[in-house]
């Protein structure tokens, strides 16, 4: 079993999904399949500047490292 605590019945939520490997946020950019347990990840996923100017090849290339 996991000793984790949470606040608030999201963070449950999420922890939970990471146990599972649950995965339900998908980046929408052609090309690029990484996908986020939280849907925070996939906001910093966005602002990392990985998909400006369509530049989604450099994510595609830290997804097979």
């Amino acid at each position: 079993t996991c000793d984790f605590s949470a606040y608030t019945k999201q963070n449950i939520q999420d922890h939970e999904r990471r146990h599972k490997n649950e995965k339900p946020y998908n980046c929408p950019i052609d090309g690029c399949d990484k996908t986020f347990y939280r849907r925070y990840l996939i906001l910093k996923h966005f602002r990392s500047r990985l998909h400006m100017d369509n530049e989604y090849e450099k994510c595609v290339e830290l997804m097979n490292q």
